[in-house]
């Protein structure tokens, strides 16, 4: 499962620079900011949930468990609230830089037979 998670960080921040260099390059500066936020919104996400369920499963570092909730649920999810309601970059865009990492993540489990569970 880490090797998955580290792959998909990988190849997520290598499309997202991708999309994020061309939309710059349309002039499209909120667009490309929005999608970056919303990538690294989706991949901090993802890092933080699969730390939680490691500490979860193995049942150690209670406090690490505690700062690692206190991170993901007011700190992402009420930044994230608060970034889309103030209207500074477009909400599409922001759920654009959110699609990179699924997308990534299914490709990874269809094209590499070593990540199937």
């Amino acid at each position: 499962m880490d090797a998955l998670v580290k792959q998909a960080a990988k190849f997520t921040a290598v499309i997202t620079a991708a999309i994020v260099i061309a939309l710059l390059a349309m002039h499209k500066l909120p667009w490309a900011f929005g999608f970056l936020i919303g990538a690294l919104w989706s991949v901090a996400n993802m890092l933080v949930t699969v730390q939680l369920l490691k500490i979860a499963i193995l049942k150690k570092d209670k406090s690490r468990l505690t700062v690692l909730l206190l991170v993901k649920f007011p700190l992402l999810y009420v930044g994230g609230a608060f970034i889309l309601l103030s209207r500074a970059f477009p909400v599409s865009g922001i759920l654009a830089g959110l699609a990179p990492l699924v997308l990534v993540i299914g490709a990874l489990k269809i094209c590499r037979p070593s990540f199937r569970t």
